[in-house]
């Protein structure tokens, strides 16, 4: 989302199809006429206050904060909200990059889920390896650029003192991490400030990985018509497609705390890398492919129809998009793909995609 407090745009209901692509990760489905929609990417909040119309969903108002901490960013923008004179719905729905999602084959037929807790416990294990993955993501000097704090040339300047530094046997690092050790480095060249330092570690905190239990959320990606018949099993092994997703369950549970301790009622937590197909409403061609890129991710999903075949992320922080994704292998042997973020090279990928491919190139504007 993107532009002025006051902007209003529709587009057509995207509840339903939210439902069926991205399972929740708390509270109980409801279809409110009215709802509060939460982004945050670690480095802001953008709000936006939603009303349905029939099929279709009405933008009345979208704000945001650049504030750094969650729960002042949200405060912000509730403030924002209530200035524009609309009242604020209490039902909300948040999107973080924190909730990991994924497509896995599980030995689970879509019309015979096992029990709540063992779909949990294997949907958690299965999920382990794509948190693994994410760690040490987010260095500090990605995040510190990424603020506008640093520029890229800093940011090399400081990594070749680091170096020298680690080459001097004067210098001893034992104990120190290296987020301690760049901040401390940064600040002595005079590139940044300690309070500068401060606000970017604490955002780096964001993306920690909890060793709390993980909550999971899941849901069949089986063709209707072979829910009731078992013949989706992927290549006769006896495994189904399931959209699955889960994040800590501690900071679930502060995420609901905080939504409520502002008045509000969180109803579901969605990844935020992984939901722009719900604005399509289902008018997908039947074999289509969409990237997403956000704040440091980008996703690449591949759909039949309504249903995802395969769903896979890519931590672009501090690195150049092309060397992080086949992305010329998401788009092959689709008939459509589709295009979603904020990143600023998304129009030379799009350029770059559609000379290559034969399919269409079309763009989903995240406002």
């Amino acid at each position: 989302w993107s532009g002025d407090l006051n902007r209003v745009s529709s587009i057509k209901n995207p509840f339903s199809s939210l439902r069926s692509f991205i399972p929740k990760i708390s509270g109980t489905w409801s279809r409110p006429k009215r709802l509060l929609a939460v982004e945050i990417d670690g480095f802001g909040l953008k709000a936006a206050l939603m009303r349905t119309e029939g099929r279709k969903v009405v933008f009345e108002c979208v704000t945001g904060s650049q504030v750094a901490d969650p729960a002042s960013a949200l405060a912000e923008a509730k403030r924002k909200l209530m200035q524009s004179g609309r009242e604020i719905p209490k039902n909300s729905i948040l999107l973080t990059p924190t909730v990991i999602p994924a497509v896995l084959e599980l030995p689970v037929a879509p019309n015979k889920p096992r029990p709540y807790a063992q779909m949990q416990e294997m949907i958690r294990w299965e999920l382990e390896p794509f948190f693994v993955h994410r760690v040490g993501v987010w260095k500090l000097g990605d995040i510190l650029v990424s603020r506008g704090y640093l520029t890229g040339d800093q940011l090399q300047q400081i990594k070749l003192d680091l170096e020298r530094r680690k080459e001097d046997k004067h210098h001893h690092f034992a104990g120190i991490s290296t987020s301690t050790l760049f901040g401390e480095v940064a600040i002595e060249l005079g590139f940044i400030t300690p309070d500068q330092r401060d606000e970017c570690l604490a955002i780096q905190q964001q993306f920690h990985i909890s060793d709390d239990e993980m909550i999971c959320g899941w849901s069949s990606q089986s063709p209707p018509s072979s829910k009731d018949s078992g013949k989706d099993a992927v290549k006769g092994e006896g495994k189904y497609p399931w959209l699955v997703c889960g994040m800590s369950r501690d900071e679930r549970s502060r995420w609901i705390a905080l939504f409520k301790r502002l008045g509000f009622d969180l109803q579901g937590i969605y990844p935020l890398v992984g939901c722009s197909a719900a604005a399509l409403n289902g008018n997908l061609t039947p074999s289509s492919a969409m990237i997403e890129i956000r704040a440091g991710i980008m996703g690449c999903m591949r759909l039949t129809g309504e249903r995802v075949v395969s769903l896979q992320l890519y931590y672009t922080a501090g690195q150049p998009l092309s060397e992080q994704a086949p992305l010329t292998g998401v788009s092959s042997k689709t008939d459509t793909l589709y295009l979603s973020g904020e990143d600023h090279s998304i129009r030379s990928i799009s350029e770059t995609l559609s000379a290559i491919g034969q399919q269409e190139t079309r763009s989903i504007p995240v406002e």
